[in-house]
Formats: structure tokens, sequence, C-alpha cells
């Protein structure tokens, strides 16, 4: 069972001066082994503990750091530990309160990056713009750090808590957000060895879902989609991506999960997608997904009737062009994208892609 202790938070600012950001001490050692409350990763190896572990379960919705790829360590007085897109330091592992590090200014304190002379296309900026928002935009990411700079054939927009990136290429490019945990811990000399679990409880969140139905406790392939409040209550086919190109539903009344990314439990995006309507009969399973507004409460159900109870939060539209990697890219949440067409139109396609974000509670 998932350790269940929750709630602490507090946002850490880096100070920008004339364009530069201060580096923090480039050393640190590991923190002695405790008795504090601690939980273990499955994917990453690595323990989370005492308040780290509490902030985790109350922020990482929010903060969507990921899972630890480091254990605790101390510099300059504080304890550090890195996760996959973020870090996290208090001064006191037991009871200190906790800070997210502003991991885009040190990684740039260790790898100074300047903008190219000749600037950059604005596809790629478009595309980074549309997976920094669908990933939680500026509440996670903090305020721009600089101009886009290219990398390594890639285009990086650095932010005060991370960064996107993008492939160059032009419109066949993928955005994402950038791991930059790992390396950052390298270049300040944290170990990343894993370690061994113990008799740990996994790391895991704690969701209490809202009484409607049985709560699934471990992941599931989804079978039915019910969004009371848009009067949708749908069958789930299974349907993938081919050559970059997002598959759709068989039936106009049906729904598509993409069951080769994320199932509900998964800590990342479960993506469905729907035809807004249909030659033969009209309006299609979303065509009320237009009218999907924050608060509402969507459920995704199991064969055995348990469910995942998620609630949205936000609702844009993207290009028609928009990368369906862009959309199905992780955002280390167990979360819910529905996607389904909309805008104008014309020549037997729509112009638009309504995108609707839920996480789950």
């Amino acid at each position: 069972m998932p350790y269940t202790h929750i709630d602490r938070r507090t946002l850490l600012k880096v100070s920008l001066a004339a364009g530069t950001v201060s580096a923090m001490p480039a050393f640190a050692r590991p923190v002695a082994a405790s008795d504090l409350p601690a939980a273990f990763s499955e994917a990453t190896g690595h323990t989370v503990s005492g308040v780290f572990l509490e902030w985790w379960l109350a922020n990482n919705r929010k903060a969507k750091v990921g899972q630890p790829v480091t254990e605790p360590a101390t510099r300059d007085g504080r304890t550090i530990q890195y996760f996959e897109y973020g870090a996290v330091e208090t001064d006191d592992l037991a009871r200190g309160d906790v800070t997210q590090v502003d991991v885009g200014g040190e990684y740039l304190a260790d790898h100074p990056a300047t903008p190219p002379d000749d600037g950059i296309i604005q596809d790629p900026i478009d595309r980074i713009a549309e997976t920094w928002r669908f990933n939680g935009g500026e509440d996670r990411f903090g305020a721009t750090l600089l101009d886009p700079v290219i990398t390594d054939d890639k285009v990086v927009q650095w932010y005060e808590r991370g960064a996107v990136a993008i492939a160059t290429g032009g419109v066949e490019g993928t955005a994402h957000v950038v791991p930059v945990g790992q390396d950052l811990a390298r270049s300040r000399r944290v170990s990343t060895t894993k370690v061994k679990r113990g008799d740990l409880d996994l790391l895991a969140p704690v969701f209490a879902g809202d009484g409607q139905f049985t709560l699934a406790d471990q992941g599931f392939d989804p079978v039915e989609l019910y969004l009371p409040d848009l009067s949708i209550d749908a069958a789930v086919e299974t349907i993938g991506v081919t050559d970059g190109v997002m598959g759709t539903p068989s039936e106009p009344l049906d729904v598509g999960w993409y069951g080769d990314y994320a199932r509900p439990g998964d800590q990342n995006t479960v993506v469905i997608a729907g035809h807004v309507d249909w030659y033969t009969i009209g309006a299609a399973v979303f065509y009320t997904l237009r009218d999907a507004a924050p608060g509402m409460m969507f459920y995704v159900l199991a064969g055995d009737g348990a469910a995942a109870t998620y609630q949205c939060v936000d609702a844009y539209a993207l290009g028609e062009n928009a990368s369906g990697d862009n959309i199905l890219r992780g955002t280390s949440v167990d979360s819910l994208a529905l996607i389904t067409c909309t805008g104008s139109f014309a020549d037997g396609h729509y112009d638009q892609r309504q995108i609707v974000y839920a996480e789950r509670i």
C-alpha cells in the first residue's frame, strides 16, 4: 500500500541579474539513512522520505517533478533531492519546510546557453508552447528565463523550473518536457546509483475519488467513459498511433483509448479520442465535449465496475497539425486527455483539435 501522510508546500524563486543566473554549490554528499517515513519508486530505484515524501504526495499533481532519480543529499547546510523533472530542498528532512528548486536557473549556470543570432523558425516555438500549456504552463514551469536556444540539434525553451525542447526539423518535430533532474544531479556530483527497496511501500499518489464509484486501486484497461455533466456514456475501443498519425474509433458513438501509452493508474496521461460528428447520424459521441469546463467530474471505468475519477482542469483548442505525440507525451501524473475535432469544417476535415484535460482525484 502507498504511504499516505500529506501536506507542505512552498516555492523558491531564483535570482536573476542582468540576464544571468547565480549558481548554487556544485558538490553534495549523501544524507545518512534514517527511520523517517519513506517510500520506494519502482520506476527509478530510489526512495523518498520525510517531508520530501509529504511534499510529493501533496504537490506532485501540480508541480509534476516526476519520480526521484537520487537519494537525498546535503549541500550548504540544506538537504536536496533530484527528481526526473525537478528538485526540492529543505533545512530539516524530518520537519522542515520544502521549497522547489529552480532547476532551470541551476542548469543554465552549469551549461550556459546563448540564443542563435539568426533566430528560430516559428513552428517549433508553437509546438513548444502547446506542450508547455498541456504540461502545466506557468504554474508548473515558472517564468521564462531567456529566448529559445539551439542545443544538440534541439530548440530548447528554458523556464525557472524546467525546460521544453523539440528536435529541429519543422512540422515533424515533437516537443517534450526535458528530464533535467538526472543530468543536473550528475553535474552537481550527486549519486544517481539505484538503491534496494527493502520492505518499503511503493511510491504512489493517493486518490479518494468522489464516492460515485468503487475506487480502482490498481492500473486497468478502460472499458467505459462516463461524463455525466456532458451526457456522455461510451464504450471504449483500443486504438493506436501510426507514423505519428493518431487513430480514431471505428464507431461514431464509441471512444478510442490509445492503449500503447498509459492506463489509468500508470501515473501518466490517459488519452481518449472521439468523433464530434458523423456523416450518417450527425452529432457523435464527443459533440458536447465543447461544453466541458473546469470542475466537471469524469469517470473511466474498468471491467469490474471500479473507476478512476478525474476532475477537469482545462479545455482549449490546438491547430489541426498539432503533433499527436505532443498530446500523448507524459505529464508524470495520473491525468486524462480527451480529444475531438473543432473549429471550421472545410474540404472534409476540421481545422482545430479540442483538448480537454483532467487530473485524477
